[in-house]
């Protein structure tokens, strides 16, 4: 396993299903349409990644009810920006299971709507801590 993937999947059964919910790896032998036709109930948009070998990828996508949109970026940083920021592009809810990691991004570093969106206790303190060391 890379540092990345280790990075995507945490140490805790809540950050595999996390894992599964932001990123899915693809081989290649299988179409992108039948990806899409098999994908059920998945409203939230989701990175997914194509791949010619385990170690090799070689694009990736926000996936979006059932659209593919191409990454601009070309780095996991930037490509979780696009991930990220769908959600404000399409007006699409937070998924419960990431609602803390996107609110905490969205207000600690993206700076929108501090004060005005409903924070859980763990990122109103992460987020007081990390101003507090400013």
């Amino acid at each position: 396993m890379t540092q990345e993937d280790q990075c995507w999947r945490g140490n805790s059964s809540s950050g595999e299903i996390s894992q599964e919910i932001l990123f899915i790896a693809f081989q290649s032998r299988q179409s992108l349409e039948d990806h899409l036709t098999t994908v059920e109930g998945n409203s939230q948009p989701y990175l997914l990644a194509t791949r010619t070998s385990k170690a090799q990828i070689s694009r990736f996508y926000t996936v979006l009810d059932r659209k593919l949109l191409p990454c601009q970026s070309c780095t996991s940083l930037g490509m979780f920006d696009e991930l990220f920021k769908s959600h404000f592009a399409f007006s699409v809810k937070y998924d419960g299971a990431l609602s803390s990691l996107y609110t905490f991004l969205q207000t600690t570093v993206h700076n929108i709507d501090v004060g005005t969106t409903e924070e859980s206790p763990s990122v109103k303190e992460l987020r007081a801590r990390l101003l507090i060391k400013q």
